[in-house]
This record gives structure tokens, C-alpha cells and sequence, in this order.
């Protein structure tokens, strides 16, 4: 949805739990596979209007589960949704075992020295450091839709 459409027509009732990705590939294989879920897609690093749907969803008493790709981007992504809505949202699939699986053929590498702090998860940034590679979601579509299931 656009900001407009936010704007037009908000978000007035949500389910308990929405899942929230960063990448558009994990939203259209959930498209594909006709997978009936509460799903955000950011596209990256959120809008305006995915923080609009997001404020909307918590509004409205929705629960905000959040995933992105394992790398300094993704990262700060997670960290700025849980900073912004506290108890409402929390990090899903991202911790140091999910990392570890992901990673597995990667050849992206990761600057250690950038890899911040993981709050939720504080392994996960130790992890991160010592593999030196970044995960992306596209690596783990299945185990995240097989969590999304209704």
C-alpha cells in the first residue's frame, strides 16, 4: 500500500501477529505458494509508509514479528523497529542458530568491525563477527513461510 492509501484508508484492524520482511522475494514466494498470512514486506529499509503501516498495526493491537537479511543493513533495520515500538515488536528467526543455517554458502562478505550489537540476541553479533559473511533471507524463504503458516 502507498502512504496515500494509509492515509485514505487505515489499517482499523489487524491480526494478533504480522510478520515483517525486509526482502520482496520472500512476499512473492509467499504469493506464489498462495500463502494466506499477515505479511509486511519493507523492501529494504523502511518508508514512510511501512512506518505508517506499522504505526497502524500497533495501534490497533497488532504484534509486529521481525525478520531481515543477516548483514550491517538488516541489522539496523530490526534494531530501529524494536527502538520504535518497544514491546510490540520483537526480532523472529534472528538469532545466532537461524544466522548459522543462513549463512551456509554464502560468499558475501562482512566487515566484523561493523557488525553492531544485537540486543535481542546478543550471540547473533558474535556470531556474525566470526563468520565475517552476510545471510540474506532469500537463503531461509522456506523456514520463514513454513512459520507464517495459518
Amino acid at each position: 500500500m502507498t502512504l496515500g492509501q494509509l492515509r485514505r484508508h487505515p489499517i482499523e484492524r489487524a491480526p494478533r501477529s504480522v510478520t515483517v520482511v525486509e526482502n520482496p522475494s520472500v512476499l512473492a514466494v509467499a504469493r506464489a505458494r498462495e500463502r494466506d498470512t499477515a505479511l509486511l514486506c519493507l523492501s529494504g529499509k523502511p518508508s514512510h509508509a511501512a512506518l505508517l503501516a506499522c504505526d497502524q498495526i500497533v495501534t490497533v493491537g497488532g504484534r509486529l514479528a521481525l525478520h531481515a537479511d543477516f548483514d550491517i543493513a538488516g541489522l539496523g533495520i530490526v534494531r530501529q523497529l524494536q527502538s520504535r515500538y518497544e514491546d510490540r515488536a520483537a526480532a523472529w528467526r534472528m538469532d545466532a542458530d537461524d544466522y548459522r543455517r543462513a549463512v551456509v554458502g554464502s560468499t558475501v562478505d562482512l566487515d566484523p568491525t561493523h557488525v553492531p550489537d544485537t540486543p535481542s540476541s546478543p550471540p547473533l553479533a558474535d556470531t556474525m563477527r566470526i563468520h565475517a559473511r552476510a545471510a540474506f533471507e532469500e537463503a531461509m524463504i522456506d523456514t520463514l513461510l513454513a512459520d507464517t503458516r495459518t
